[in-house]
């Protein structure tokens, strides 16, 4: 999987959806969503290997580094820019800081593909580790090629309409409602963890949200769809190869709080039956899209409502998401009945670091145990106190604790809570 044995350079563009909706509602304007894209860099030290690159704003935890090789990730080379410029653009704009420090060729493996990766690659003579076509990524991600293709494979989908004005859009909120929904979610056609989706309860509300995105005057399209209570959210990878073969990777139960996603969990109590269906699912949209041209991988987000309807294709991601990134903890902890990996925006008075959160672990007993393998882990500690608000005084921290247990009972959700009352004593 992505790019086999291959060197890889490793650049995180979590902002790719930015680039390639133009007209996004909701994009990273607020100054500390910009230090929290590089920030988010360090997710990749959970996937590289030893002849690796990987492309940081600054050195990583030298602690953190040291545990996670106690523990058997292996750590690429890093090649340290030393500002807090967008990764990304920094690259673009001095291409010899790279051509300097890359011995060799590599296969340039980023979070999505998009056309200023595409400008990197050419500019030093890399391959990607998926299709080059990043306009064709950019089609498939849009959540409405999602929905059309659901409907194709006659997968479960929710009663809903494609809309482009306000008067659509009043339509469709009668229709939806009229089909017995009592909430409709209106869905930009790309957006992350949340950004892009808009619940709507009350008609009263439509009026401000047709303003939000103005739908008298834009012509984008949108989704309205009516909502769904969940029993079970899931993801699931697969990796399409340049040759057509389709390979099933893995299946994470999703932890979703309404509409926005907060961690992912790996565990060994889904039944066989509804793996097997996901796997058949696999073949199915694997198909489709190597048909249109399509090679490398998705990410597909699905749930199972509360009659045990399941709707395979909800949304579809043809880049790296959070899951691809813990599944070689998986391999790593695999001993255990499962792992998970939440996340935790926190505000703190004063700076917070790896090792403060390490130690509040271990005064609980809770830090994963080198020999049992059972416990929590602070991951992507770049991410603590990322962000300083000058007018608030406050340190902005996203804390991403890995949890890792024996089975289904020994779930640390209580103890989660008791760490985060600590941290937030800072």
């Amino acid at each position: 999987m992505l790019a086999g044995n291959n060197t890889k350079l490793w650049i995180c563009n979590m902002d790719v959806t930015d680039e390639w909706n133009q007209n996004m509602t909701r994009k990273m304007k607020n100054p500390s969503e910009k230090f929290l894209v590089n920030a988010l860099s360090e997710v990749n030290l959970l996937l590289g290997e030893e002849n690796d690159y990987l492309v940081l704003n600054h050195p990583p935890n030298s602690e953190y580094i040291k545990d996670l090789k106690s523990y058997g990730f292996i750590i690429p080379h890093l090649l340290i820019t030393g500002n807090d410029d967008n990764i990304l653009e920094y690259l673009l704009d001095n291409p010899e800081w790279l051509q300097e420090r890359l011995d060799g060729s590599a296969v340039l493996t980023c979070y999505g593909m998009s056309a200023k990766i595409m400008q990197l690659a050419k500019l030093h003579g890399l391959d990607t580790f998926c299709n080059s076509n990043w306009e064709l990524h950019k089609r498939i991600d849009n959540k409405i090629f999602s929905r059309k293709l659901a409907e194709d494979l006659g997968f479960h989908v929710p009663q809903g309409r494609i809309i482009r004005n306000a008067e659509e859009m009043l339509a469709a909120w009668h229709f939806i409602k009229a089909s017995g929904y009592n909430q409709v979610i209106v869905k930009e056609p790309y957006g992350v963890s949340g950004r892009g989706l808009y619940i709507v309860k009350e008609e009263k509300e439509l009026t401000k949200l047709i303003r939000l995105l103005r739908l008298s005057t834009n012509e984008q399209e949108f989704i309205a769809e009516g909502w769904i209570q969940r029993k079970e959210d899931f993801n699931y990878q697969i990796w399409i190869e340049s040759d057509g073969k389709i390979n099933f990777i893995c299946l994470s139960k999703q932890f979703v709080k309404k509409i926005i996603y907060q961690g992912s969990e790996f565990t060994k109590d889904i039944p066989d039956e509804i793996f097997t269906k996901f796997v058949e699912y696999t073949q199915k949209i694997g198909k489709a899209l190597f048909t249109m041209g399509f090679y490398g991988i998705v990410g597909i987000d699905a749930f199972i409502d509360e009659d045990n309807n399941i709707y395979p294709m909800i949304e579809m991601n043809v880049r790296l998401n959070f899951s691809t990134y813990l599944y070689n903890a998986v391999n790593i902890f695999k001993q255990c009945y499962g792992i998970s990996c939440t996340y935790h925006d926190v505000t703190t008075q004063s700076p917070l670091c790896y090792k403060d959160i390490k130690t509040i672990l271990e005064k609980k007993g809770l830090m994963v145990n080198k020999q049992k393998g059972v416990g929590l882990m602070p991951i992507i500690p770049s991410l603590l106190s990322y962000y300083y608000d000058n007018n608030m005084n406050l340190y902005f921290s996203r804390l991403y604790l890995l949890e890792v247990y024996q089975d289904k009972f020994s779930r640390y959700n209580n103890e989660i809570a008791a760490v985060l009352d600590e941290v937030k004593k800072y």
